[in-house]
């Protein structure tokens, strides 16, 4: 838990760093914004089955309850991880990098959807290399495609939020919004 708290907060602080007083594209702060929870979760998320098997405790997991209880227990653990880490990088980041702009319905609901696939990605995965003897390696190449295209998405719908603040500059609103929409028009209906 303090790794990925470590990890959230320095992702988020060098970005906050490396950005300040610069004027940031609407996709850009979508595109960090996911990047810099995908780093905060990640090095608890990944660990959650191999930990398991390295301490030796996963025979007795399962000795005593079904495969399908202990999966879900742990992505329960796992999702309130994410809602904890989230309580402390969501402010961050948008005091350091970003405010967040749109409508907070809307937020709430790309966050929890957005929780719910990185943990669910990130859960099974863990669970897939837990008993191999390169977990690293294939944890990373496992994840890698299956978040890239998750996160692809996390950051276009994140788009459609972002264009109402921008760092810098006063928006306007109409033109903005239109932008969001032609941008996630473009995603749906490629030409």
């Amino acid at each position: 838990m303090v790794a990925a708290l470590l990890m959230g907060v320095a992702t988020v602080v060098g970005v906050g760093f490396a950005a300040l007083g610069q004027t940031l594209s609407v996709g850009l702060q979508a595109g960090l914004f996911w990047v810099a929870v995908l780093f905060g979760m990640f090095p608890a998320l990944a660990r959650g089955f191999i930990v398991e098997e390295e301490t030796g405790t996963a025979d007795l997991l399962r000795l005593a309850a079904r495969p399908v209880s202990v999966f879900w227990g742990k992505w329960l653990f796992h999702a309130t991880l994410y809602g904890l880490l989230s309580a402390v990088l969501v402010p961050l980041y948008a005091l350091l990098v970003a405010p967040l702009g749109g409508a907070w319905v809307a937020w709430l609901l790309l966050w929890l959807g957005g929780g719910f696939c990185l943990t669910t990605v990130l859960t099974l995965c863990g669970a897939l290399v837990a008993q191999t003897a390169v977990r690293g390696a294939l944890l990373a190449g496992l994840t890698f495609p299956l978040l890239l295209p998750l996160l692809l998405i996390l950051t276009q719908l994140a788009t459609c939020q972002f264009p109402l603040v921008r760092t810098g500059t006063i928006p306007t609103r109409t033109g903005e919004v239109n932008h969001a929409r032609q941008n996630h028009h473009d995603l749906l209906h490629p030409r």
